[in-house]
């Protein structure tokens, strides 16, 4: 896939759900195949087939980390950390990297095998989106949970990117989306897991979003809560974040009305 943004344009699918009103979600590559980092949208230039196959090859290990990816995490990647209280041993337990040509801050994401299955990047370069991923993403189930002992009652907190995983992560488990779109293929993985209960925390903006995939996830048999703060995740602190995710491991999905009254109400 191909690493450099041309220009950004309307995402058919956002527009068709009334959202990119800004008409730049979706990012064309100069290969020409197109993907949005709002609700992972793509188009192939040549074809279904060829995405396909790239995924496939992805996945077979031929994905790679840029070349000069280094645990020398630079300034403006220290700073953006430390400004959501990520701290050094953090940085080292989930391998975050940083690229220095492209000033690029890497989350990679491993099998148990030690295969790159997809990365994140957080870009600080004028011209490029904030985020670029790499991979499959929406084949990848990965629950973060520091404290290492996995959630017997199989509470998952679903959130949208990995900063809020890792903070939300040091209490619950939680998943990250790298957007705000769950696919089929990690719901059906979720659906043999031990997770049974899913309670979403997208951010404020994508509150509707988090209404619909709780009401598509009550409909595959989990018990399904939300979460709508006037803050995303990651801008609170650890105690903030237990006091509003408390109540959710035994809530209940809410009327739509309730939903959007006051900050941290779950339901």
């Amino acid at each position: 896939m191909s690493n450099k943004v041309v220009y950004r344009q309307t995402c058919p699918n956002c527009k068709s759900q009334g959202k990119d009103r800004h008409g730049d979600n979706l990012a064309v590559y100069d290969d020409g195949h197109k993907w949005c980092y709002s609700c992972s949208y793509h188009e192939s230039a040549s074809g279904l087939s060829r995405i396909l196959k790239m995924g496939e090859q992805q996945h077979a290990g031929n994905l790679r980390l840029p070349e000069d990816a280094t645990k020398q995490i630079e300034f403006p990647g220290m700073q953006w950390l430390s400004q959501y209280e990520i701290t050094r041993d953090e940085i080292k337990e989930f391998g975050l990297l940083w690229s220095p040509s492209r000033k690029w801050l890497l989350f990679p994401v491993y099998s148990g095998n030690d295969i790159l299955l997809m990365y994140q990047a957080r870009t600080f370069t004028d011209n490029f989106p904030k985020y670029l991923t790499f991979g499959q993403p929406e084949k990848t189930v990965n629950i973060l949970h520091q404290k290492k002992d996995y959630d017997d009652e199989g509470n998952v907190v679903v959130v949208e990117d990995i900063i809020s995983a890792i903070k939300v992560g040091r209490t619950f488990s939680a998943m990250p989306l790298y957007g705000s779109f769950l696919s089929q293929e990690k719901l059906n993985k979720l659906m043999y897991s031990r997770v049974t209960n899913l309670i979403f925390w997208l951010d404020y903006d994508k509150h509707r979003d988090s209404l619909q995939l709780a009401q598509k996830t009550k409909a595959y048999g989990f018990q399904t809560s939300l979460l709508v703060t006037a803050k995303d995740p990651k801008e609170y602190n650890d105690s903030e974040i237990c006091d509003f995710i408390s109540p959710c491991l035994v809530s209940k999905l809410c009327d739509k009305r309730e939903l959007l009254e006051g900050d941290g109400a779950c339901c």
